[in-house]
């Protein structure tokens, strides 16, 4: 059933989280579906980091592995493509192929990240030198990964 909601008290805000949620729910149901012809080339730190943020992401979304097979698969792809290995280590650079839908999802979850930790900044008080100085090198990993990811090139067909 439907929940009933007054007009009046509907903030702009609670709109665009709707429509954020919205576009989140149409790329998650298209990934996987579509060729990966967008190419990101990514530096060994931001391998790295985006190994350690995939694997928290399915920390998080294992509730939802049933449901989503799909984005489970794209998760494990993109783990195992970055991931630095023994064969790889010496590697300076790497590229991954995305999908459009794939890429779109990827772009939205970091900017995601990236809010969150604007969020989670602004809670703290002044004494907390040490985790706001955490926080910031963890907002300039993910701004990294997303210009990495934002300087993607697409393949043409041949």
């Amino acid at each position: 059933m439907a929940k009933v909601m007054n007009p009046n008290s509907v903030s702009n805000m609670d709109l665009i989280n709707q429509k954020a949620q919205f576009k989140m729910q149409q790329l998650v149901q298209k990934i996987g579906k579509g060729k990966r012809r967008v190419t990101v080339t990514f530096s060994k730190m931001s391998r790295g980091y985006v190994a350690k943020m995939i694997e928290e992401m399915k920390k998080a979304m294992a509730q939802y592995e049933r449901q989503l097979p799909n984005l489970f698969s794209f998760f494990n792809y993109l783990e195992k493509e970055v991931k630095i290995t023994k064969e790889n280590k010496k590697e300076k650079t790497k590229d991954v192929k995305f999908s459009y839908e794939e890429i779109d999802f990827f772009k939205l979850q970091l900017n995601e990240t990236i809010k969150g930790i604007d969020t989670q900044v602004a809670t703290l008080k002044w004494y907390n030198l040490i985790k706001k100085g955490l926080f910031k090198t963890l907002k300039k990993q993910t701004e990294t990964v997303l210009e990495e990811v934002k300087n993607g090139k697409a393949v043409k067909k041949k």
